[in-house]
């Protein structure tokens, strides 16, 4: 999944609401063309360590 946005703020808003649901960054937030944007993937934890 990619993730961008204009703001630095907002992304790392984002990026912290997205590692809550189990979504880890692939990458370091990089900026192109206007937009900071990061790639991140998902981190499936077994069901031991949800609870």
């Amino acid at each position: 999944m990619l993730i961008q946005d204009k703001s630095k703020l907002a992304l790392t808003k984002a990026i912290k609401n997205k590692e809550e649901r189990g979504w880890e960054c692939a990458a370091p937030i990089a900026y192109k063309d206007g937009f900071y944007f990061v790639k991140m993937i998902f981190q499936r934890k077994p069901l031991k360590e949800q609870v």
